[in-house]
């Protein structure tokens, strides 16, 4: 299950990114980087309703010990392709996208979703990156499905 996520790896723009945040995380800027990234991962159209969860989330990443965060950002930066095994496998895999995420664009998705004819996709239409908060009782039942 690719919840929120591709089989892409990142991009020279991406990785680039990742190494400012790194940089930042090592200023002691964690805060910053909260602030801004916790906001962008919630669809514009859900800030207002999710404001006390993203407070939540901005402490909860403020908590967590800068080599943890640069362990998470580097392993991002460097993962690897995985499209030829999505291609190849015989096991079933699902997708799951959200209509007004700010990371994943909905050309990428639409994209994976026309190369991947075999996946079950769940099309989240009032969500960001954070579908499992944003439409939690959506992205559940179709989970249940896909597993059961």
């Amino acid at each position: 299950m690719l919840f929120h996520s591709t089989p892409n790896p990142d991009t020279e723009e991406k990785r680039a990114n990742r190494d400012r945040e790194i940089a930042l995380v090592n200023e002691d800027k964690i805060e910053l980087i909260a602030r801004t990234n916790a906001p962008m991962a919630f669809a514009r159209d859900n800030r207002k309703r999710f404001a006390n969860t993203i407070e939540e989330c901005i402490e909860m990443y403020a908590i967590n010990e800068k080599e943890g965060i640069v362990a998470l950002l580097n392993g991002m930066k460097i993962r690897q392709d995985m499209n030829e095994f999505l291609a190849s496998t015989a096991l079933p895999f699902m997708f799951i996208f959200g209509r007004k995420d700010n990371y994943i664009s909905n050309e990428m998705a639409d994209l994976l979703i026309a190369k991947y004819p075999q996946a079950t996709v769940l099309l989240l239409e009032n969500s960001g990156h954070m579908g499992f908060i944003e439409e939690s009782k959506v992205s559940l039942e179709a989970i249940q499905k896909f597993v059961g």
